[in-house]
């Protein structure tokens, strides 16, 4: 995201100028943008197996596990882009004007969309299926009766507002991913077209609004906690109150006997 804030926002093409700096823009772009999808369905997994009825599952839920399961797949990314790094380079396309990108093959250029678009595919559907699994335990959970829920371990009310946050960030996620994708498989199957003036500046348009559409998942958790969780609000609240050397409790205290004095003065008047 920083990247494209400085080549597209401001335009500043640093990464034209070096090759070991065009190399790593590019793949820790693809190595970073990988990780989202990676822990959100790591999450929904988590969140399946606490929303469970069955001990054995419920034991899987555990910070061990999550830290183990994130290490490999990043390491597994790490890997698996190599070949950025190796396709990458400074390209010199004109007389002394010079551009980082990839390799100019059809090949590449198709290996690198379709395995893109696999990826996206997998973690979307991935997350669509673990998600309904787990509404399906928490209707379940609901529909138990008070007397029941003792002989279980049940979810907190904290884990509903993660779980409610979680639902929301992956609906956002999969919704804002599907634009880039369908973008991308319009603009293979026209790529051998002629295209006008009029054209081109609709598909650098088009362009333009789908690099923002796919940065706006790596920025909207703050956004979505906010709106969904009253709890991270609280917390935020607290925090805001810290910051500037008040206490949130005894402010709250202040306002009810403000209010208290208030409502004993317009009685007496009455």
């Amino acid at each position: 995201m920083l990247s494209s804030v400085f080549t597209m926002g401001w335009g500043i093409q640093v990464q034209n100028s070096s090759k070991v700096l065009c190399k790593l823009l590019y793949y820790s772009a693809y190595v970073f943008s990988a990780f989202l999808p990676t822990i959100l369905i790591f999450a929904s997994i988590d969140r399946l197996f606490i929303s469970s009825r069955s001990v054995d599952l419920r034991l899987y839920s555990s910070k061990r596990l999550a830290y183990f399961s994130v290490s490999v797949s990043a390491l597994f990314w790490i890997v698996f882009y190599i070949h950025v790094l190796v396709k990458v380079t400074v390209r010199e396309i004109y007389a002394s004007v010079t551009i980082c990108y990839y390799e100019i093959t059809s090949l590449y250029y198709e290996f690198n969309f379709y395995s893109n678009l696999l990826i996206n595919s997998i973690f979307s559907i991935g997350i669509i299926i673990v998600s309904i699994i787990t509404f399906k335990n928490v209707q379940q959970i609901r529909d138990t009766p008070r007397q029941q829920r003792n002989r279980f371990r049940t979810m907190s009310k904290k884990d509903f507002q993660l779980l409610h946050c979680l639902y929301v960030y992956d609906l956002v996620y999969i919704i804002l991913v599907a634009f880039p994708s369908i973008y991308g498989i319009y603009q293979a199957v026209s790529k051998n077209n002629i295209e006008s003036p009029m054209d081109q500046a609709i598909e650098r348009f088009i362009t333009n609004s789908g690099t923002f559409i796919h940065h706006l998942p790596y920025c909207a958790s703050f956004f979505i906690f906010v709106c969904v969780s009253k709890s991270f609000r609280l917390e935020m609240k607290r925090l805001v109150y810290k910051v500037f050397g008040q206490d949130l409790v005894l402010t709250r205290t202040h306002e009810n006997g403000r209010m208290n004095i208030d409502k004993d003065m317009l009685q007496t008047s009455l």
